[in-house]
């Protein structure tokens, strides 16, 4: 069934939220994109990551130079995708769509499909945000139990021991099998796509080409390194990159506060959007600006997931009307160390690896 909010009656929380939220950008006067401080940002990420890519060619013959590049720059990758491919997707970059779509292709640039990424995370991820059957980020391996109504197996007793394993993982998965995978999935969210556009089945297969050439060939080709050299460089840089990746955004989703949600019989999820998005997202060091730098702001996941059209570089700022806004109308905001949250996300995992229903969730 199609899934739906109850937002014919917005809470007074979802009300005085939003009012506050633009009185603040009244009274600073931006607007909900991006300011030059966001481009000083990328600017910096970006010569980072070409900076390291080039000691690649400068000192080819010293394997530890190369391979230490390689490993810096999976986490400048995942930290570049989430501050300006991420805010590109949620058209949070520019009030213009064409500069937006332009710089999602950054997704591309790094071998993974701007366009499924559209669909999974902001159709289906946000606009269902850990509702079973809807939140596709829910189910991403079977060896991985992250939902109270998923299968429960003898191997997930020991997933929060080999969770790390899987999440270094991530990387090559999403680039050289899930975009093709996703190929064959019609349903995303509410929305049926009976056929994927022969133009994207394109761009994906040139993306993936584009990125092993950047990444392996041209390497190779003009510094003489041997194939297996650059391929261990290449997979420790996608296993880095894997980890970082989940580490920043899956505690977010999948502990001890973070609610799940199922609709009732007739599919509406009985809260209104809003209220729902503080309930079923956790942020972590909200206070830190160097984590919110560097993380693309995704540690102040729960004003992301309430305001996705407004650029990252607003949310520390954002983040401050939503914790004293929930306060006052006593609507659960958490917020914990980076630590702290990795600790309960791994013994949370441990807990749906032990019981079918941890959560209480009411399902049949």
């Amino acid at each position: 069934m199609n899934v739906t909010f109850q937002n014919d009656k917005p809470s007074e929380f979802y009300i005085a939220l939003g009012k506050r939220v633009s009185n603040y950008f009244k009274e600073h006067e931006q607007n909900r994109k991006a300011t030059p401080l966001y481009w000083v940002k990328i600017t910096s990420l970006l010569v980072m990551f070409f900076g390291l890519y080039s000691l690649v060619y400068l000192f080819p013959q010293q394997f530890a130079v190369v391979l230490g590049a390689y490993l810096a720059m999976g986490v400048l990758i995942v930290s570049i995708l989430f501050a300006i491919g991420h805010d590109s997707v949620h058209n949070s970059v520019s009030s213009n769509q064409k500069v937006n779509y332009f710089m999602g292709y950054i997704w591309n640039f790094f071998g993974i499909s701007s366009y499924f990424w559209r669909l999974k995370h902001n159709v289906s991820h946000h606009a269902f945000t850990n509702i079973p059957g809807s939140d596709g980020d829910l189910d991403q391996t079977k060896l991985l139990r992250l939902n109270p109504m998923s299968p429960r197996t003898p191997i997930h007793r020991y997933q929060h021991l080999y969770a790390m394993a899987i999440y270094s993982l991530l990387g090559p998965y999403i680039i050289f099998i899930r975009d093709f995978k996703l190929l064959k999935e019609k349903k995303f969210g509410n929305m049926i796509i009976d056929k994927h556009p022969t133009k994207e089945v394109v761009i994906i297969i040139i993306s993936k080409i584009w990125f092993l050439s950047m990444m392996v060939i041209a390497p190779v080709l003009i510094t003489g390194l041997s194939w297996g050299s650059i391929l261990i460089a290449t997979l420790g840089m996608m296993f880095v990159a894997g980890i970082f990746t989940a580490i920043v955004s899956f505690p977010v989703h999948v502990t001890y506060e973070s609610d799940y949600a199922l609709p009732n019989d007739d599919g509406v999820v009985e809260t209104d959007f809003m209220t729902h998005q503080i309930l079923t997202t956790v942020d972590y060091s909200a206070e830190n600006r160097f984590i919110h730098w560097f993380f693309g702001g995704i540690n102040t996941h729960v004003v992301h997931h309430m305001f996705p059209g407004v650029n990252h570089i607003h949310y520390y700022d954002l983040t401050k009307i939503v914790r004293e806004t929930a306060a006052e109308y006593n609507i659960r905001y958490v917020n914990k160390s980076f630590s702290t949250v990795m600790r309960d996300h791994l013994l949370f995992l441990r807990e749906l690896g032990l019981k079918d229903n941890p959560t209480n969730l009411n399902f049949v």
